[in-house]
């Protein structure tokens, strides 16, 4: 129904699975960014920039959003 491009070029990359949470999508991408999704339309919600890639499976728990990053940081965020 929708697909929603990260990043660019190699960099756009999705290595890891994503979880849905209340109707919105978070997913990881090797552009350094994390997203989060409306379920439907696909609309961005919010990013964050981890600085590098990343390649780790997230976790939402408790109104956050847990995941590792490239540059050696474990990332904790509001979801």
């Amino acid at each position: 129904m929708w697909n929603y491009t990260t990043g660019n070029g190699l960099f756009k990359a999705v290595y890891s699975s994503f979880a849905i949470v209340d109707s919105v999508v978070y997913v990881d991408s090797n552009d350094g960014f994390i997203y989060a999704l409306y379920t439907f339309p696909g609309a961005q919600l919010w990013n964050y920039t981890t600085g590098m890639g990343v390649k780790s499976f997230l976790a939402v728990a408790g109104g956050y959003v847990y995941v590792g990053s490239m540059d050696d940081n474990f990332n904790c965020l509001g979801a």
